[in-house]
């Protein structure tokens, strides 16, 4: 799910690159009947702040077609009895340039609202994403940098699961003039909250270093919890909704606590995995406040049920790495299936951003390639997710429940857009320039259209890291049903 999120935003950014790239020129076979090739009648304003740098005006649309695809592969134990799942989807996104607000705090000029629905049909189900991301420009030293805000989304279901980013920094798509070789990164530092039609809200805290902190509240406050990592890799899961049974044990889990890897004799490191019981109130009433009465016995403490994982996580941890860098003359992959009036190759804009949960146990690597042809922005956008389990949240089939430092599955979202006809261009200034200077006919794309396509995308990742702690307090509670002899549920 979680892998759905990066890409709403992706194809804004992408159709937005292309426009602002230095140079002129027509793609080989000219620029295809597609594109405007008349100006509007009236003339409608472009949003404030971007006269001469590829405007953006309320009413641009452009639409992309692609595929959708998620798969899962179970690797413990091995040979694995569950099977491996693969779901595919025909995806069909629509970008509209709207004028709503940025919901949080402005920048100066305030940025462009690139509105994104995506309608993924499925062979029994279709389902709908609406997305807005929010776009502009920051100068530097050498010229402009394309930038993404913040953005929100909401599904199709009843009430909308929703979700909205707001960055500390903004984050650079691309860097203009756009030069072959050139590279840059962004920080990790977000704040994502989430609210979901089964009631679920959250909010989730990236810093600088790629931890965080996360709250989450589910059935009208009833069930709490937290999550904190810390940045040697330990950190803490506190939860309400931890139920041991009565027995020896007894009592109430209410944190589940992660330590930093330790080194054992003739052994990998290990990190020590505490499932700590709530502390027994003082006795009442307290001995001091009744002189001569008889001293209350104070209730056991019951030990934690304490367990040991391998390493599987470098040291110190690397929680968050990106790296974003352009490339010229790319040639498109077949998978795009470009038409020909695009030419064979574009300027090839790739970020990688590698992530690390502690917590959660699992690594998450990403990559966006967008090819951008020059007077027309993205002609595609190729997205990818890969989630890797370490620590075995389902389960089912194993007689003892432990944790390895081996990947346990491995869960892939794939996604690729490209570009159809049809394209609405209302912003006069959006044109592409000859060698002399002089305006062509054939306006180009801006680069927003690449950026929002992540947005849905990384709804889908989200989604996924959900599921996956709904897994891992499911975990738990199996683990002290069997420890005190109850049945696993």
């Amino acid at each position: 799910m979680t892998t759905r999120l990066v890409f709403a935003a992706v194809v804004a950014l992408a159709a937005g690159l292309a426009a602002c790239s230095s140079g002129g020129g027509s793609p080989p076979g000219g620029y295809p009947s597609t594109v405007p090739t008349t100006v509007p009648s009236s003339s409608p304003s472009s949003l404030p702040g971007y006269a001469g740098q590829r405007p953006a005006a309320v009413g641009d649309r452009f639409t992309f077609a692609g595929t959708l695809s998620e798969s899962n592969v179970f690797n413990y134990p091995s040979p694995s009895p569950l099977p491996a799942t693969t779901t595919a989807a025909t995806v069909s996104q629509v970008v509209t340039v709207v004028a709503s607000p940025y919901p949080y705090a402005a920048p100066s000029p305030a940025p462009v609202d690139f509105q994104t629905v995506e309608t993924d049909t499925y062979p029994l189900r279709t389902s709908t994403l609406t997305s807005n991301a929010w776009y502009g420009y920051t100068v530097t030293p050498i010229g402009l940098d394309f930038v993404l805000w913040g953005w929100t989304s909401s599904d199709s279901a009843t009430p909308p699961d929703t979700y909205a980013y707001a960055y500390a920094t903004p984050q650079i798509f691309d860097e203009l003039p756009e030069i072959g070789g050139a590279s840059w990164t962004n920080s990790p530092a977000v704040t994502i909250t989430e609210n979901d039609s089964d009631g679920t809200s959250s909010t989730r805290i990236y810093s600088a270093g790629g931890t965080y902190t996360e709250s989450t509240v589910q059935l009208a406050g009833n069930i709490k919890s937290s999550i904190v990592e810390n940045a040697d890799g330990s950190g803490t899961y506190s939860s309400n909704n931890f139920i041991g049974l009565s027995g020896a044990a007894g009592g109430q889990i209410v944190s589940i606590t992660y330590s930093a890897p330790s080194p054992v004799p003739s052994a990998s490191p290990q990190i020590t995995v505490s499932l700590n019981y709530a502390t027994p109130p003082p006795p009442t009433p307290v001995p001091s406040a009744s002189p001569g009465a008889p001293t209350p016995t104070p209730a056991p403490t019951t030990p934690p049920i304490v367990l040991s994982v391998p390493q599987w996580y470098a040291t110190p941890p690397a929680f968050y790495t990106e790296t974003d860098a352009e490339g010229l003359g790319v040639a498109f992959p077949a998978s795009c299936n470009v038409p020909s009036a695009y030419g064979t190759s574009g300027t090839r804009i790739t970020q990688n951003v590698d992530r690390l949960d502690t917590i959660l146990g699992y690594t998450d690597q990403q990559q966006t390639q967008a090819y951008v042809v020059q007077g027309f922005g993205p002609v595609c956008v190729v997205m990818t997710d890969l989630q890797t389990t370490y620590y075995d949240y389902l389960g089912d089939q194993l007689a003892l429940l432990s944790f390895s430092n081996a990947p346990q599955s491995t869960s892939t979202i794939a996604e690729t857009l490209t570009l159809q006809p049809g394209a609405v261009v209302n912003a006069i200034g959006r044109r592409s320039e000859g060698a002399n200077g002089a305006q062509s006919s054939a306006r180009a794309i801006t680069p927003q259209m690449f950026a929002a396509a992540r947005a849905r995308f990384l709804t889908a990742v989200d989604r996924e890291r959900r599921s996956r702690e709904r897994l891992m307090m499911r975990f738990y509670r199996r683990i002290l049903n069997r420890r005190n002899g109850g049945f696993v549920r």
